[in-house]
């Protein structure tokens, strides 16, 4: 994890999608059913990386997936 994120919901956030099988849980109800079916959810991965600008790596945050 990058930082020590102080805020204690950003904190939470990170600790329940930073596990590819609790981010699926939650990833999976709002997508189409067509989209849900393409992906291979057992090739789901969090990946090393963040596209938040270093200015506001301060406040703000992103997890990225691949699958």
């Amino acid at each position: 994890m990058r930082g020590d994120i102080q805020r204690p919901h950003d904190r939470l956030f990170r600790s329940v999608f930073a596990d590819p099988h609790e981010a699926a849980t939650f990833l999976r109800p709002p997508l189409p059913p067509a989209l849900v079916e393409r992906f291979d959810w057992s090739s789901l991965a969090l990946e090393e990386t963040s596209f938040v600008d270093e200015a506001l790596q301060e406040s703000e945050s992103d997890l990225l997936y691949s699958t």
